[in-house]
């Protein structure tokens, strides 16, 4: 009888020693918050004029990731407007540092501005990819763009899934 109960607990403290465990949905929000924060790079935006963004923060939960950012362009002597990215972590993919959805997914929504006609504010837009906006550096870790795809498929796994109605 002690020899079996010796032998399984050997093989339970070999699978316990043995089992990989995956990264909490608060420490993946975390890793990737700092990866996105630290990894921020603008694209080329087609700006004749002067464009730039400024990223003021990443706040991500399990179904999303949201950018708030500040674009300066050279209109009307310099124009500043806050935005707010809200993208998708389910079926989001990184080509290239960009940000991509299979669907109209991403929503852009216009929070502040200095120009005196403020009639954009505040009408969300949606969009398939962060193309010619911002996205990843890939050049500053090795395998950046992987590892933060990974995590993001991993977070979205925590996403509660949408009822899917009858009609």
């Amino acid at each position: 009888m002690k020899k079996l109960i010796t032998i399984c607990l050997l093989v339970a403290t070999s699978f316990t020693a043995n089992a990989q465990t995956e990264p909490t949905k608060e420490e993946t929000i975390i890793w990737l918050k700092e990866k996105l924060e630290k990894h921020f790079k603008q694209y080329q935006t087609g700006c004749k004029i002067g464009c730039s963004f400024t990223l003021l923060n990443v706040e991500i939960n399990e179904c999303e990731i949201r950018y708030k950012v500040n674009y300066w362009w050279g209109f009307s002597g310099g124009t500043t407007e806050g935005y707010t990215y809200v993208i998708p972590t389910q079926d989001l993919r990184i080509q290239r540092g960009v940000f991509y959805l299979n669907y109209d997914g991403i929503t852009v929504i216009n929070t502040s501005t200095t120009y005196s006609d403020k009639s954009g504010l505040n009408k969300p837009y949606e969009i398939r990819s962060m193309d010619n906006a911002f996205g990843i550096n890939i050049s500053g870790e090795v395998d950046i763009e992987e590892r933060i795809q990974k995590a993001i498929t991993h977070l979205a796994t925590f996403c509660p899934q949408k009822k899917k109605e009858t009609f």
